[in-house]
């Protein structure tokens, strides 16, 4: 309404004194300095006449958590161990009356006590992925510190990379391990409107979609994508794939869409093992799949249902509910120098048995535990 005021106003300020206490807003987890651990504050809001700082484990439940301080100013507290892993913290605030108002709890996970991320350019280090995400310049570059991280990630708008501190080395990659914060299970890391994305030397684990990548250029390289609920879901971008495991997702390991002129982009697969997940190995009913001397194992669907594919000198065996069944299916898949079981036309394609057993007998799924992922051997390329 016109000329309307946008605050309240008191009927009786004799009567009734109160004011609420103004939005509560966290700050930032702060290096504390020499010492170990972080410094956890808020900025100060009006009418507040006292603050709680709060640590809890569920983030739905406020009222169970503990008082760590009550200020009657915004409180500064180095934490440096945590009861529980993940936790929770938000900090209370109340006014003369005793009204009083919290802001959404933030994680924070043991990991989270150490400086594990920094940005190489800015030299800043964070607790948190997403918080150096958040501050990260176009092109910059950041590397995270073995650990296991419990966020959901989001990266959109910017150009960067995000990457282990040896993208190269299977050991620390398997320690380099971001999961799905809280329940429902959402996705780990998802990447949208946004293009020149390199994700490299990453473990995926335990989301909704280990990535999700939308209308982005993104180039994936030697990461663990393993027990979601969907592997990897690649939606009208073109996406690179390199050197990765994308394995025991209780869905498909890959799925490509693409509508209207994002119909012509292509997905690459280069040397990628797609192993146990259980729907199909790739699924891509529209979209281009490219693969080269990529691993189609032991999927409960066919390995790659398509439109359109190409295979390169690729292994295709053992997907299917009983390991023998279609191993392609599509309109226009063309396979060259490739072993793929019961055969395919094309050049110096072959059906010659791989020479190992069955990987659902020989192999365990993989574990994650003591904060690593432990792969089977035949998972290694």
């Amino acid at each position: 309404m016109p000329g309307a005021q946008q605050h309240l106003i008191p009927f009786d300020e004799g009567q009734f004194p109160g004011r609420l206490p103004e939005a509560v807003k966290l700050v930032e987890p702060a290096d504390p300095g020499d010492a170990k651990g972080v410094v956890l504050s808020c900025r100060e809001s009006r009418n507040a006449v006292g603050y709680q700082l709060l640590l809890g484990a569920d983030p739905a439940a406020v009222e169970t958590y503990q008082v760590l301080a009550d200020t009657p100013e915004p409180p500064v507290l180095a934490l440096e161990t945590l009861p529980f892993d993940p936790a929770f913290w938000t900090v209370r605030v109340r006014d003369a009356q005793g009204s009083t108002v919290h802001a959404d709890p933030r994680p924070l996970s043991r990991v989270g006590l150490t400086w594990r991320v920094e940005n190489l350019r800015s030299g800043e280090r964070s607790t948190s992925i997403q918080a150096a995400i958040d501050v990260a310049w176009e092109g910059d570059e950041i590397v995270v510190q073995p650990g296991v991280f419990h966020e959901n990630l989001s990266i959109g708008t910017r150009r960067l990379t995000l990457r282990s501190v040896d993208p190269q080395d299977l050991d620390l990659v398997s320690r380099t391990v971001i999961t799905s914060l809280g329940r429902p299970r959402r996705t780990v890391l998802d990447i949208r409107n946004v293009s020149d994305v390199s994700v490299l030397g990453l473990s995926l684990i335990g989301g909704s979609h280990g990535t999700r990548c939308a209308k982005s250029d993104v180039t994936v390289e030697n990461c663990l994508v393993l027990l979601n609920l969907q592997g990897m879901a690649i939606e009208n971008s073109s996406v690179t794939l390199a050197h990765c495991v994308i394995a025991d997702n209780q869905g498909a390991g890959v799925t490509v869409s693409a509508q209207g002129r994002q119909r012509g982009l292509t997905s690459q697969l280069l040397s990628c093992v797609v192993a146990n997940n259980g729907s199909y190995g790739i699924e891509a009913v529209q979209g281009l799949v490219d693969l080269d001397q990529c691993t189609l194992l032991e999927n409960r669907g066919p390995g790659v249902s398509a439109g359109t594919a190409t295979l390169i000198r690729s292994l295709v065996y053992y997907n299917g509910p009983d390991a023998s069944g279609p191993q392609l299916e599509g309109v226009e898949i063309e396979a060259i120098e490739s072993n793929i079981q019961g055969g395919w036309p094309g050049v110096r394609n072959r059906d010659e048995d791989p020479g190992f057993e069955c990987l659902r007998r020989l192999c365990p799924t993989p574990l994650f535990e003591n904060g690593r992922v432990k792969l089977p051997g035949h998972y290694r390329r």
